[in-house]
């Protein structure tokens, strides 16, 4: 076939390239059975290890000490222990009434000393101190001995309330008491008295060195006393714990909304999404039909901001409940709820770029049941809190401010994504205490996690078939089978009883069937191109698989066809000749012919060469070619070229006389042969009118020679004006090239004899005579020159 065809065919193939991933293995799978899924199993805490632990100090990265989160006994708990915050504090002797200045305040290393007289101290400053719960009280002193006591002795004695106290008392030492270098003696004495913070502030100590011999054995260097308390001290902090924990193998119940495909105002998809296609301008964008899954709902739309800053979005949908009778459009909020089966998005914008749209199915949720138990005392409820986060986002944040039971319903479609097949769950608790030191518990218990909006479809599966692939065939070729049903399978039925069908696009070029367990592809004849076969293999369910796969037939360019020609054409020699012929070509259009002789020429348009030949001959061969645009075919045509006479009436003569009634006038006919052979036994018809005048016969006349005959014309009485008609070869007895000149004729005026005299009238026919006279000579001339001229001379073939 031609290249116009093959140009077709390649378009033809690319065309169809594009469009199989739209044409191939489409999907009519049917649901066989639908259940719940439970997107977060481990929300019954029955198995611990499928949760992490983690706690730490608020804003800094130390672990928490107080707080601690676990999952035991099927439940989870954030717990906040908090023991008693017992601080000491210490108020030193600001007053001596024995102005024993260098042992008042703190430990300096600068002491009174004594070997006799009493230090006495006293006044303790507990004004920052008072409003503190006190635990415990204890006497610290900073002293000196240096030298071991023989026989003197150091007695510290504190007077309290009215109550004197002997606290310790030094003898015999066998060595220095150092409690002033590195150490501070203390006791407690918690135990002596219910202790106020007025009876600490009146305490006074006698410091005495007790000299019992004639010489001392020391001394006594005393740097300070003081009263040492231990108070529950108001604390502050900030811990928090949690624990998490990720579910993986289940796809999400969400859906991305094609923002690409729609119905568009003045509203285009640009890099960052959708927005407003003019500047300034408001715009809308209507979804196709967003249809759930069987036996499902649409939940909660959801769109996505390139610039959560600049929103200025008006949602609106429109539902259905069968796919075809739809709602008038409702504003909608984003998250909003929708539950129906089919609905349809509209946004308008004119700042906004939306960059996404998500739809999820059956208002995914998180419920959480539990109770927050314990004591709040010391708890800062403003800033402690507990929060539950979906995928790292938080879903809700609640404080921890007062006691109780609790049950929270969260949608989390928002917070997953198109695509997951897992969620993690992260339950976070804060505990800000601000307390007087007073030891407190609070627990965050959770009894059960749940997630819903999860489900399972079971499939009654599409048939699996083997890829049938393109294939390419040669045009007059032959068909093929192709191994097909043996390679397919279902999930329910059998292989023999799958039912497959074609689908031909162009049933001119192929047609297709099923035989036994083959495909069989069979060509139509003379036909190239490309085309596309759509297979169908059904199950007893309905469910299909397809394929459309491609058969190209590559053009062969079939040589155009050329009628043989009669076995020999007459033509004449130098004489234009038309011979007429036929051809064909199946596949092409655009043909050429030519010959191998430059006076033949073709047109094939008309369907006839032209022949004008220069010589003679009895056989001469033209070879005729008629080409494609790949072939070219040959004949020979025989002509058998011809040299012909060609007889023509030159010239009529007849007198310049005036013609009279009864006349006799010699009619000259000049007959010349303007042809390239040579005429022999020319007749010669002289007419007047209907009535024959003279036949006359030119025995021979050569190529271009002349010849003239005269036919004595006796004029008729009773006419005015008259035809006379000359034809020669009247019977065709001579073979011209041209026989449509072989007539003329001339109109000749007769006028009316008058006798006027004998002189007149002899002289008439003394004229008369002459004429015949004449006549008779010039019929003796001829004879004597055909009677001298030799024998005609013929050509030999």
């Amino acid at each position: 076939m031609g290249a116009k065809h093959k140009r077709i065919s390649i378009v033809s193939f690319l065309i169809l390239m594009l469009l199989m991933p739209i044409a191939g293995h489409a999907s009519a799978r049917s649901v066989h059975s639908v259940s719940s899924f439970d997107l977060f199993p481990q929300g019954d805490f029955s198995d611990p290890s499928l949760w992490s632990q983690d706690s730490g100090v608020s804003f800094l990265t130390s672990d928490a000490q107080y707080t601690e989160s676990m999952v035991a006994d099927n439940r989870m708990t954030l717990v906040n222990s908090r023991p008693d915050n017992f601080q000491e504090l210490t108020t030193w002797a600001e007053n001596t009434p024995t102005d024993s200045n260098y042992s008042t305040g703190a430990p300096d290393l600068q002491y009174t000393y004594t070997s006799g007289p009493i230090i006495e101290l006293d006044t303790f400053d507990v004004s920052s101190m008072n409003s503190y719960e006190l635990v415990s009280v204890s006497v610290v002193a900073a002293f000196h001995i240096p030298d071991e006591l023989v026989q003197d002795q150091v007695q510290i004695v504190m007077e309290y309330d009215g109550n004197y106290e002997n606290l310790v008392t030094y003898l015999n030492t066998q060595s220095p008491i150092d409690y002033m270098n590195g150490s501070t003696w203390s006791k407690n004495i918690t135990t002596m008295a219910d202790w106020t913070w007025s009876m600490i502030e009146d305490i006074q100590f006698d410091l005495d060195y007790v000299s019992l011999g004639t010489t001392d054995d020391t001394r006594l260097d005393v740097d300070a006393v003081g009263i040492e308390v231990v108070v529950k001290y108001p604390w502050y902090g900030s811990e928090w714990a949690s624990s998490t924990s990720t579910f993986t193998g289940h796809s999400m119940p969400i859906v991305a909304v094609d923002i690409s495909k729609g119905e568009y105002n003045n509203m285009a998809l640009s890099q960052c999404g959708l927005t407003s296609s003019v500047s300034g301008s408001s715009g809308s964008w209507t979804s196709e039909v967003i249809q759930a899954p069987p036996s499902q709902i649409i939940g909660r739309i959801h769109y996505t901001l390139d610039d959560s800053g600049l929103d200025d979005v008006l949602m609106e949908y429109s539902s259905s409940t069968d796919g075809e009778t739809y709602t008038e459009f409702t504003t909608l909020s984003n998250h909003e709820l929708v539950q129906q089966e089919f609905t349809k998005i509209r946004i308008t914008s004119t700042d906004s770029c939306i960059s996404g749209i998500t739809a999820d199915y059956n208002d995914p949720s998180i419920s959480l049941d539990g109770r927050v138990f314990g004591s709040l005392n010391g708890l800062s409820t403003v800033n402690s809190k507990w929060k539950v986060y979906v995928n790292n986002q938080e879903v809700s944040s609640q404080s921890i401010a007062q006691l109780g039971n609790f049950n929270l319903d969260l949608p989390i479609g928002q917070f997953i994504e198109v695509g997951d097949e897992s969620i993690e769950v992260i339950v976070r608790a804060w505990f800000n205490w601000d307390s007087n030191g007073t030891s407190s518990t609070t627990a965050l218990e959770i009894s059960s996690l749940s997630m819903s909006g999860g489900f399972d479809l079971e499939w009654d599966e599409d048939p699996i078939c083997g890829l049938i692939g393109t294939h390419t065939f040669t045009e007059d070729g032959g068909g093929i089978l192709i191994p097909f049903l043996n390679g397919c399978s279902d999930d329910r039925t059998s292989s023999d009883d799958l039912e497959v069908t074609f689908d031909v696009d162009d049933n001119s070029l192929i047609s297709v069937d099923l035989s036994q367990d083959d495909i069989r592809v069979l060509l139509k004849p003379e036909v190239s191109g490309t085309t596309t076969v759509l297979t169908t293999v059904t199950d007893q369910a309905g469910n299909q698989w397809q394929e459309t796969f491609i058969v190209m037939i590559d053009a062969v360019d079939d040589a155009p066809v050329l009628n043989e020609f009669p076995a020999v054409v007459p033509v004449e020699l130098a004489v234009s000749t038309l011979v007429p012929f036929s051809y064909s070509d199946i596949d092409s259009t655009g043909l050429t012919a030519y010959t191998n002789k430059s006076w033949a020429s073709i047109d094939l348009d008309s369907g006839f060469i032209t022949i004008d030949a220069p010589t003679p001959g009895l056989i001469v061969p033209v070879e005729i070619n008629l080409c494609d645009q790949s072939t070219c075919v040959q004949r020979i045509l025989d002509l058998e070229v011809q040299s012909l006479p060609d007889l023509l009436i030159e010239e009529i003569l007849v007198t310049n006389d005036d013609i009279y009634h009864r006349d006799i006038i010699p009619v000259s006919v000049y007959v010349r042969n303007n042809g390239d052979a040579e005429a022999t036994l020319i007749s010669v018809r002289c007419q007047q009118g209907a009535d024959l005048i003279d036949i006359k016969t030119i025995s021979i006349l050569l190529a271009g020679e002349l010849a003239v005959v005269t036919c004595d014309w006796q004029v008729p009485e009773g006419i005015e004006s008259t035809i006379i008609s000359i034809e020669i070869d009247r019977g065709g007895d001579v073979i011209e090239g041209n026989e449509e000149n072989n007539q003329a004729q001339i109109t000749v005026q007769v006028l009316e004899q008058v006798d006027d005299d004998e002189t007149s009238s002899a002289f008439t026919i003394s004229s008369s005579s002459v004429w015949i006279l004449t006549v008779i000579g010039l019929a003796v001339i001829i004879g004597l020159f055909t009677f001298l001229t030799p024998s005609k001379v013929r050509k030999i073939n």
